[in-house]
Order: C-alpha cells, then structure tokens, then sequence
C-alpha cells in the first residue's frame, strides 16, 4: 500500500481511518442497502420518500418479513422500532447480530424505554437509538454516519484480511528463502566435505586394501575353525568400512558414481552380513532372521548393494539398542521389481522425525551420527533406478522398503 502508516503508540481519529482506507486502494463493496423496520405503514411510506434519493431503501412491516429480507439481501444498515407485534426491535436486532455481525444497527425507541437501551447495548451492541419522534434531518444525518461507519468496519475487516494474506505471502517468501539457505549451507558442507574426501580417502583406503590383503592370506592358513571364523569377520569388518568411505567419498563428488552391475545372490549376500551382525558383541541379544522367496540371482553393484544392506541392518539394531528384539529380512519379487524388506522390533520413528529422515546429515541417533547412511542409501538405490521408503510404529519398529527393478 503506497500510504504512510502512523508510528507506533498513534492513533487514528475516523477521518484519518476513512481517508486512510480510500488511499490504500482497496475496493470497499457498500451498496447504501437500508432496511426500515416498523408495524406502522404510514411510517414506511414516509421514510420510502425522504430517503430514495440518498440510499436504497428496504422496509418491512414486521420482524418476520425483516429477516427474509436480510437473507435475501446484503445490507447496510437496519432500523428497527422496538414496539412491534410478535418479535420487539431488540430481539430482532439480536436475530440480525448473529445472522449478519456486520450490519449496523440501530433502535428506534422512545425516551422511556430505559430497560430497552440497556438491553440493545447489552444485546444487540446497537450502533446509536434514534428517539421517537424523530425528525428528518436526524433521520438522514444518523443514515449518513451509520453508512460511514459500515464503510469503514467494512474496509477495516477487508484490510484486515489483505493484510493476513501479505503475511502468509512473506512467510511463505522467508520459508523460500530459509531452505534456500539450508541448500546453499548443504552444497558448502557437502563441497567441504568432498574435500576433506578426497584428502583422506586415497590413504585410507590404501591402507584398508593392504589390511584386507592380509587377512585374506590368513584366511588360507591352516588353522583353527574358531580362529577362521574370527579372521572371516574381520574381513567383513574392513571391506565395509572401505565401502563406507567410498560411499562418503562418492557422495560428496558433483558426478553420480557408476554402477559395476554383476548377477548376484543376495540371499548369500544377506546371510553374509547377518553373520556379520551377529558376531558384533553389542547386538547378540537380537534375532536375525533371513527370508528369501523364490530369488536366486539378481543384477545389482554387489559392493554398494552390501553398503545398503548395511545400513539398514545396523539402524534397525541400533533402534533396537541392548534390549532383546528380532530383526527379519524379507526378500521376494513383484514382477520385474526386487523387493527387500528389513523390519525391526525396535522403538520406531516419530512424526516430526520421520519429517527430517530423508534429509541429509539429520541423524536419529543425535550427535552419535554423521546422518549420511540413509541419505547414501538412498542414492545407491536411486543409482539403480529403484525407491526406497518406510512405515513406522513409534514402540514398535520399523519396516524400511526397497524396491529395484530389473536392470538390462
């Protein structure tokens, strides 16, 4: 609105809110409909007569009549006489109050009716009483200022409203603006982040391979079953952890990583990790179960596909912490599609977290967590032009949803 506002603790008398409102541009709908209300048809004819000129004028000759009207009807403005038959002007106005809250209204009573002007201020919240009997200036003059006053209560109201829709409007513009802060902060994070990668990942990994190298040949030793078993995980142990900074590493690059697409048997693969998960001294209390359903081989990057897998298994263990619990992986096919299903019997995930899930160093697990593992899993089945989603009970566990189609 180009017109200046008063500073704060001023006010405005009605000649500066009318001009005001005229100013600000805003369309203000006032058709000057009058309804006169009175049992006396004389009356009726004569009010007809002094005010066609100025407004249009309505009348009725009792409340009945009245009230059709104003259901038929906008108006402005109502005068009713208080002594009628059936309904008085005060039970009227109240009827009009509740119908219509914005139409002025006024009492015609006499000077004697004190209980009356009580019970229309009480009742009715009346704008002014015009006195029997009145005169014609009085009559036009109150018109004249109850008309203003519904122009203005009109456009206070409409003002009122455009100035809540600018508001929604700006915080609909400050929410742009905050996520598109949160974007910009995510990309420098993320860019950091690669950098920090790129830096340690060569060296990291370079001495990963050679642990791996090692223990891969103390895999072929001649030894103790008990001792192999141990020396197997620990190989299991440092082939995720390279997966793991090589799914840091990937995701923080600009260009999506490829995809080393092979046939593999993910019920083995699945029975590899659980083995895995089982082992891990802070997860013995769970029960692992694997269900594969009709699934021999499928196509899939088998490094990134077992990082996936990981992940799921390890956030449904951890919703399950030290207390005893099950977690059940159900592998089966829906035509074309591969379907992995892990369900824990952990504590669930909230509505306002479930919200942030998705988003990206947002971790459940507060500050113990980068809040990158579902992120990344949602990238490596993205890269495999699947979806993956979930169902939450809070205090009953989780059902996170992996579906993969075939790929050619």
């Amino acid at each position: 609105m180009a017109v200046k506002i008063k500073n704060r603790g001023e006010t405005m008398n009605v000649n500066e809110l009318e001009k005001f409102i005229h100013e600000s541009g805003i369309h203000v709908p006032v058709s000057k409909k009058v309804l006169f209300v009175d049992d006396e048809a004389e009356q009726l004819e004569v009010v007809k007569e002094l005010l066609s000129d100025s407004c249009e004028i309505l009348t009725a000759g009792n409340a009945k009549d009245a009230l059709d009207i104003i259901e038929k009807n906008e108006i402005d403005v109502i005068i009713a006489d208080q002594r009628m038959p059936e309904m008085t002007g005060v039970e009227l106005l109240e009827r009009v109050k509740t119908m219509s809250p914005l139409v002025v209204r006024i009492i015609l009573t006499a000077y004697s009716d004190t209980d009356v002007i009580i019970n229309a201020i009480n009742r009715c919240e009346v704008f002014r009483f015009l006195l029997k009997p009145w005169t014609p200036e009085v009559l036009e003059h109150t018109i004249e200022t109850a008309l203003s006053y519904r122009f203005l209560t009109k456009g206070i109201f409409i003002l009122i409203k455009e100035l809540d829709d600018r508001r929604k409007q700006l915080e609909a513009t400050l929410k742009e603006l905050e996520e598109s802060r949160e974007k910009i902060l995510h990309q420098e994070r993320l860019a950091s982040m690669g950098k920090f990668a790129a830096t340690i990942s060569h060296d990291l990994r370079n001495e990963l391979f050679i642990l791996l190298g090692t223990v891969t040949a103390m895999k072929d030793m001649k030894i103790d079953e008990n001792l192999r078993e141990m020396i197997e995980m620990e190989y299991i142990a440092i082939e995720n952890i390279c997966n793991l900074a090589s799914g840091i590493y990937e995701y923080s690059r600009p260009q999506k990583p490829g995809l080393n697409i092979e046939s593999i048997n993910i019920k083995q693969v699945l029975e590899e990790l659980v083995k895995f998960m089982k082992w891990r001294s802070d997860f013995k209390q769970i029960k692992w179960e694997v269900h594969c359903e009709n699934v021999q081989e499928w196509p899939l990057d088998r490094q990134k596909i077992k990082q996936l897998l990981l992940n799921l298994l390890s956030n449904g263990a951890e919703a399950i912490g030290n207390q005893k619990g099950s977690i059940d992986v159900y592998v089966r096919l829906k035509g074309d599609v591969l379907q992995i299903e892990v369900r824990d019997s952990g504590k669930g995930i909230s509505p306002e977290m479930a919200e942030k899930i998705w988003e990206p160093f947002f971790s459940t697990k507060g500050s113990k967590g980068l809040g990158l593992g579902l992120e990344i899993c949602k990238q490596i089945v993205m890269l495999h032009g699947g979806k993956i989603y979930f169902e939450s009970v809070p205090g009953k566990g989780t059902k996170f949803f992996v579906e993969i189609p075939k790929l050619k």
